[in-house]
C-alpha cells in the first residue's frame, strides 16, 4: 500500500456516510488518478452495507461542496453522502432572531 501512495498514480480517497447524527459509514480507497465521484462510490461496497441507499438522492459532495458523478477526484477528497435535513435552517434562523429579539426588548425595558 506504501508504494502505491508514493505512486503519482493513485489517489487516497475517503468516503463518509452517516446514517444517524452519532453513527457513521467510512471506507478508504485507492484509486487509479483519472478517478470520478461515481467510480469511488462503486468501489466503495457501499451497497453491500446500505441495499436500499441511493447515495445521489439527497446528493454527493466533497469537503461539503456538491459534486456530480462524472466529478474528477483529487488525492486527499473526502467524499460525502448527503441526508435530509432534520430541520428548516431559515426557520431555526428565525427562532433564534426572535429570541435575541426578546432579549433585546429586555435588556431596553430595564433601562
Amino acid at each position: 500500500m506504501d508504494e502505491m501512495l508514493i505512486n503519482k498514480n493513485y489517489l487516497l480517497i475517503s468516503i463518509y456516510y452517516f446514517y444517524t447524527s452519532s453513527k457513521f459509514w467510512k471506507k478508504i480507497l485507492i484509486l487509479p488518478q483519472e478517478s470520478t465521484v461515481d467510480d469511488a462510490l462503486k468501489q466503495s461496497e457501499l451497497k453491500d452495507y446500505f441495499e436500499d441507499l441511493d447515495p445521489w438522492k439527497y446528493g454527493v459532495g466533497v469537503f461539503g461542496e456538491n459534486r456530480t458523478p462524472t466529478s474528477k477526484l483529487f488525492n486527499g477528497d473526502r467524499i460525502e453522502i448527503y441526508q435530509p435535513l432534520k430541520f428548516d435552517p431559515m426557520e431555526s434562523r428565525r427562532r433564534r432572531a426572535n429570541k435575541l429579539g426578546k432579549k433585546f426588548q429586555k435588556l431596553n425595558s430595564d433601562y
